[in-house]
């Protein structure tokens, strides 16, 4: 895909022989050789994509940031869960999504058929991963947070800088700080173990 202007490209995910990625208010597919590029969806703008068997997950930012899907082939489009998220994960067959309600914010959890939902616990969440036994998330400031998943726990602050991403891979996270200007991909990229130890500078 080659774009000379207009908005870019995110959302990668890959299902069998097909790369699906929004664009501006479009979801697309192509396949992997390139050929057969078309839009699936094309009503409005959409963030947090992920998806499970056939289905594609998103928060619909002209339906006041409800969660949707799609099937992959662009039919059965539906309103999953009416909640003003402002992020949303997919884990095995649960959804965990954060929100506010009365200025205060939540983690919840539902599963993929509808059913079970529940709090997982109550802060500003962005950025949501599951990662052995722990929620990691940027949180309030911007800072990067970790609490067990099955334990009413405080929340544990690992970085105290404003992060603009982070990724998980084996025991180490792997970050980068907003930048004084607009944008990505910030200022550096940084390695810290997963109990926020051993920060290092790489680049």
């Amino acid at each position: 895909i080659q774009k000379s202007g207009g908005t870019g490209i995110g959302g990668l995910n890959i299902a069998g022989d097909w790369i699906f990625y929004s664009s501006g208010k479009t979801l697309n597919r192509i396949k992997i050789d390139g050929s057969e590029n078309e839009t699936i969806y094309n009503l409005s703008y959409l963030q947090d994509m992920s998806m499970k068997d056939e289905w594609i997950y998103f928060i619909n930012i002209s339906d006041d940031f409800n969660i949707y899907r799609i099937d992959i082939n662009g039919g059965n489009l539906e309103r999953f869960l009416k909640v003003q998220a402002n992020d949303m994960a997919l884990y095995d067959d649960k959804m965990i999504f954060s929100h506010e309600i009365d200025e205060k914010c939540y983690v919840e959890s539902i599963g993929l058929d509808g059913n079970e939902r529940k709090i997982e616990f109550e802060d500003m969440a962005e950025d949501l991963t599951i990662w052995n036994g722990y929620y990691y998330y940027i949180g309030d400031n911007y800072g990067l947070y970790r609490r067990p998943v099955d334990k009413n726990m405080e929340a544990e602050l690992l970085i105290d800088d404003e992060i603009s991403s982070y990724m998980i891979i084996g025991d180490e996270i792997f970050y980068s700080l907003h930048s004084e200007d607009v944008g990505y991909p910030g200022k550096g990229l940084y390695r810290i173990n997963l109990d926020g130890r051993g920060n290092i500078l790489l680049m």
